[in-house]
């Protein structure tokens, strides 16, 4: 784990009892147990949603339950 993702990890765990509504990329990749290429490849696609606030690149929280939810119902 390389010292950016650490301290992403450190900021979600510091919440207090309130869920992120955006995710960063690497926080992403961690909830869904993929790499953080795989997270860009997905948004890259449109499988999975992207929000960008400036430069910065965001996964919306509900966006990881939908697409896990489209991947359950392909099957």
């Amino acid at each position: 784990m390389n010292t950016n993702e650490h301290r992403d990890q450190e900021a979600s765990t510091k919440m207090s009892g309130s869920e992120q509504l955006l995710l960063t990329i690497p926080e992403a990749a961690a909830r869904l147990g993929i790499g953080r290429s795989t997270v860009y490849e997905l948004t890259a696609t449109g499988a999975l949603e992207v929000v960008h606030i400036g430069r910065c690149a965001r996964i919306p929280a509900a966006a990881l339950d939908d697409f896990v939810q489209r991947i359950r119902d392909q099957r």
